[in-house]
């Protein structure tokens, strides 16, 4: 999981410099609500896009979910979606859940999402000039306004705009209702790693000991643009791989 609520300490991590952390996941979701949701396009060759929609797993919920019935609630939810996408999915949604898996978190902050959304957007549109300073708003910034005014033509900016990925492959992005009820664009994680190869191919051209390095170093604002990209980009990348590399989801917290 991704940490991006705000901070008093802009460049620390929440686990410090290189770490990571196994521990359990918080009762904190109730289930999610019956609702509409309206796909979104997340890759070049423009798949097609389901039209989901989340079936509520009660009527009412506590605000604090046993830990039990909260592994009930999300094995349900992932079930639903993985049915009601399977004619999109090469094979069935299908991960770890409960107290057992292990579970990462690490702290990006809104100043290193902002980087990395910025560093997608300036991968999208490379004949614009970069920014020179740290970007604190990055919903004005030129290259993002591009690419939210022309989804279709900015992959790579859907791609890591999304606030979940799911494991797996598949090609495509949609909004579908978290285990909670939040309406959230969804992707892969092998999706995800696909755009943050290409960004690092086409920007950075870094190894993965110089991209390990760039998120131990934390993120201060007097490195300028640079500096703030490539934080929000190694935070993405290396908690990428850890999805990846133990069949997990991947999810922004705000």
């Amino acid at each position: 999981m991704l940490d991006s609520s705000s901070r008093s300490e802009l460049h620390e991590p929440e686990l410090g410099p290189g770490q990571a952390q196994q521990g359990h996941e918080r009762p904190t979701a109730p289930p999610c609500q019956r609702g509409r949701e309206q796909p979104e396009a997340a890759d070049a060759v423009r798949m097609a896009q389901p039209d989901l929609q989340c079936d509520a797993a009660a009527e009412a919920v506590a605000d604090q979910v046993n830990p039990v019935e909260l592994e009930r609630i999300v094995s349900d939810w992932r079930d639903d979606l993985s049915n009601k996408a399977q004619d999109y999915l090469p094979t069935s949604l299908n991960w770890p859940e409960g107290m057992a898996p292990p579970h990462f978190v690490t702290y990006i902050g809104a100043g290193g999402r902002s980087g990395m959304l910025l560093g997608a957007a300036y991968a999208q549109n490379p004949s614009l000039p970069r920014p020179a300073g740290f970007v604190e708003n990055w919903r004005q910034d030129p290259a993002v306004m591009l690419c939210l005014a022309n989804r279709v033509g900015a992959p790579l900016f859907n791609i890591v705009n999304s606030g979940l990925w799911l494991p797996g492959n598949f090609k495509f992005g949609t909004q579908f209702g978290d285990p909670a009820g939040v309406l959230v664009q969804i992707g892969s994680v092998g999706l995800l790693k696909m755009a943050l190869d290409s960004i690092n191919a086409s920007v950075f051209q870094a190894s993965v000991e110089d991209i390990v390095g760039w998120q131990a170093n934390g993120l201060h604002k007097e490195s300028g643009f640079e500096g703030q990209a490539r934080f929000g980009f190694a935070t993405f990348y290396v908690m990428c791989r850890l999805a990846l590399e133990n069949g997990l989801p991947m999810k922004m917290h705000y």
